[in-house]
């Protein structure tokens, strides 16, 4: 019997500090979500725009620079950059919230 109270009453608590947790990442929320323009401030925005740049890079303008300078003729003296497909796909599931 007291076993069950204080499982019953360790519950609210455990709920209550859930409740709290929240209700913090709520304000956060709205305090990144009240900037003087409306835009969000984070870190994540930015973020998110180098890996849309980078993966816009690696899947179409890279090959664009390589089919246009084989089109006129160019001959690239050194090859274009690679990028690592993996770490980028990494970094964007883990702002994501998808982790493998």
């Amino acid at each position: 019997m007291i076993t069950g109270i204080f499982n019953f009453l360790g519950g609210l608590l455990g709920f209550a500090s859930k409740r709290q947790e929240i209700k913090a990442e709520q304000a956060e929320a709205h305090r990144e979500l009240s900037a003087p323009n409306g835009k969000p401030l984070s870190w994540r925005n930015g973020i998110g725009w180098v890996c849309t740049l980078i993966l816009a890079y690696h899947w179409i303008i890279r090959d664009l620079i390589l089919w246009t300078c084989n089109e006129i003729g160019y001959e690239l003296k050194a090859g274009l950059p690679l990028v690592d497909e993996g770490m980028i796909y990494k970094l964007i599931f883990g702002m994501l919230g998808i982790m493998d």
